[in-house]
C-alpha cells in the first residue's frame, strides 16, 4: 500500500480539538482510543442450504476494512466492523456444498446490528421474517445478495421499489412479484434508503459490501480495503440507483 493513501486516511480520519497541539503524543494517542468509535456490527443471517460464498465475500469485506496506521500494514489498522452470524438456531447449521457452520446468536437474543446481509438460502423460519421486518422497521441497513432478495419480497419490503438478484431467477419473480421491478444488468441496487439488493452469488455481494463501506468509510478506506484483498474490479463504484426503463 502506498504511504500516500495512508497519509489520506489519517488525515480525514484524525480529528484534533482546537487548543491541543500542546498535548503530549501519548496522552493525545491515550485520548484518541478512548473515544474510538464503536464497531459497526453485522448480522448475516444463515439458515439452512445457504450459498457459503454469500457470506464469506461480504464477510471478508468488512472484515478487512481498516482505519490504517500510518507506515503499518493494511492488517495492522483498527478493525471498523464486527460481523457474527445469526439464525434460528445455535446449532450446526449446512450450507450448500457441505459446509458446516455454527452461529453465534438466534434472532431472539442477537445484538441489535447496524448492517444485515442476507445471502441464498433455503431455510425460512418464521423467526427469520418477523426479525427481518422488526429490523427494516428500525431502519437498519439491509443487503441482500442473490436470491436473498426473495426474503425481503415476501414481506412485502420491495414493493413499489427496484430490485434486483440473480439474472436466472428474474423471469420467475417478475411473475411472482409483480409489484416489484426488477432490475436487470445490475450489479447492486439501491432499493431504498436502508435496503440494498445485489445480483447472483458472492461476486456481487463483495462489490456491494465494498460499495456501502465507500458510502460509510470513504472512497480511500474502501479503495484500500479492495487492495488488501486484490480485488481489482471496478464494479463496486457504480452508482447504485437503478436505470429507467431497465
Amino acid at each position: 500500500m502506498k504511504r500516500s493513501l495512508y497519509s489520506l486516511l489519517i488525515a480525514a480520519a484524525a480529528v484534533v480539538p482546537a487548543g491541543s497541539s500542546a498535548q503530549a503524543p501519548q496522552a493525545a494517542g491515550a485520548a484518541a482510543a478512548t473515544h474510538a468509535p464503536p464497531l459497526l456490527k453485522v448480522a448475516f443471517v444463515v439458515t439452512e442450504k445457504f450459498n457459503l460464498l454469500d457470506v464469506a465475500g461480504p464477510w471478508a469485506v468488512f472484515g478487512a476494512a481498516r482505519r490504517p496506521k500510518e507506515g503499518g500494514r493494511w492488517e495492522e489498522g483498527d478493525h471498523l466492523y464486527e460481523g457474527y452470524l445469526i439464525s434460528d438456531t445455535t446449532g450446526p447449521i449446512h450450507a450448500m456444498g457441505g459446509a458446516t457452520v455454527t452461529p453465534a446468536y438466534t434472532f431472539a437474543d442477537a445484538p441489535k446490528p447496524d448492517i444485515i446481509v442476507v445471502g441464498a438460502q433455503t431455510g425460512n423460519p418464521p423467526e427469520m421474517y418477523d426479525w427481518l421486518q422488526k429490523m427494516h422497521a428500525e431502519g437498519r441497513t439491509i443487503l441482500t445478495v442473490c436470491i436473498g432478495a426473495i426474503k425481503l419480497a415476501r414481506l412485502g419490503i420491495l414493493d413499489g421499489l427496484p430490485a434486483t438478484t440473480h439474472h436466472d431467477y428474474i423471469d420467475e419473480y417478475e411473475k411472482e412479484f409483480p409489484k416489484v421491478t426488477w432490475v436487470r444488468g445490475r450489479r447492486y441496487v439501491r432499493s431504498s434508503e436502508s435496503v440494498f439488493t445485489s445480483g447472483g452469488h458472492g461476486m456481487s455481494g463483495i462489490d456491494l459490501a465494498l460499495h456501502v463501506v465507500d458510502l460509510r468509510m470513504g472512497r480511500a478506506i474502501a479503495q484500500g480495503t479492495a487492495d488488501y484483498l486484490e480485488h481489482h474490479g471496478e464494479e463496486w463504484k457504480q452508482d447504485d440507483k437503478a436505470t429507467a426503463g431497465r
